[in-house]
């Protein structure tokens, strides 16, 4: 939620404004430095990489969705958050059930 109110603090002088979704997926990920030694970079990878970046291409600008695994670790009432119809993504055979965070993205004063 910080990341969004950022955005929004700095979309509200920018010459260009840059519209943001963001996508959170929880679970396990391989990460370390990928390639050979002149060009490697740290990243991460796996199954769950790839949900969190088709969530973030499926959010609408100040949106914040959630994969089921997320939503269901939080303790009760930490974040609230609204049940969307379950999305159609590429490389999953079956619709994908998502969150939408419902927040207050207004700069923090």
């Amino acid at each position: 939620m910080e990341m969004m109110r950022e955005r929004v603090r700095l979309n509200a002088s920018a010459e260009h404004p840059l519209p943001i979704g963001i996508g959170i997926a929880s679970g396990e990920v391989v990460a370390g430095c990928l390639g050979d030694e002149s060009r490697a970079e740290y990243s991460v990878v796996g199954e769950r990489v790839n949900l969190a970046a088709r969530l973030c291409s499926s959010a609408a600008a100040g949106q914040i969705l959630v994969d089921q695994t997320t939503q269901s670790q939080w303790p009760g009432g930490m974040f609230e958050s609204q049940p969307i119809e379950p999305l159609t993504l590429k490389g999953y055979a079956q619709p994908v059930p998502a969150w939408r965070l419902l927040t207050d993205v207004s700069p923090a004063s």
